[in-house]
């Protein structure tokens, strides 16, 4: 394994734990930014730094601070969406269960450190009539049919 992913690896289990580490190795802030955006873990990395009280560079701390807030933004959206579908599927009787992400995030110490790009439901098959009506007066348009889902879309997320 190399420095690189030991110092990820290290980052990570603080922010999880919640504990601080120590770091024996230098690291290029950069690359380390970089990759947890591809890897949409950028938020756990922020709170290990935070949690290990490294110091860094100025920009790279306001880079990594400004796109954590940037993810929890959008995870509040998610939530709020998430209740939204919560109440309307109970007000109309739709049997339904929250799949993937939606929940997984809540098993981590803070929701924003598991990225969701869309919220997946389970319906039953019979139901599914129920949801068109359900998902456009919560503003959502149908995007596509697959062959295993229908896909929903708003400016700010998909449902699937």
């Amino acid at each position: 394994m190399s420095e690189f992913q030991k110092f990820i690896i290290l980052l990570i289990k603080s922010a999880l734990l919640n504990e601080k580490e120590i770091f024996e190795f230098k690291t290029d802030w950069l690359k380390i930014i970089e990759f947890s955006k591809r890897q949409q873990i950028l938020p756990m990395i922020y709170y290990g730094i935070l949690n290990s009280s490294l110091e860094l560079p100025e920009k790279e701390l306001e880079t990594l601070e400004n796109y954590t807030y940037q993810i929890v933004a959008i995870d509040q959206n998610q939530k709020h969406t998430i209740s939204s579908l919560k109440k309307e599927f109970l007000k109309n009787n739709v049997d339904y269960m929250l799949l993937k992400g939606s929940m997984l995030k809540n098993i981590y110490p803070k929701t924003e450190m598991r990225a969701m790009s869309d919220i997946d439901i389970l319906v039953r098959e019979e139901q599914y009539i129920n949801i068109p009506p359900i998902l456009t007066n919560l503003g959502y348009n149908f995007k596509a049919e697959t062959s295993h889902d229908y896909e929903w879309e708003n400016k700010l997320i998909n449902i699937e």
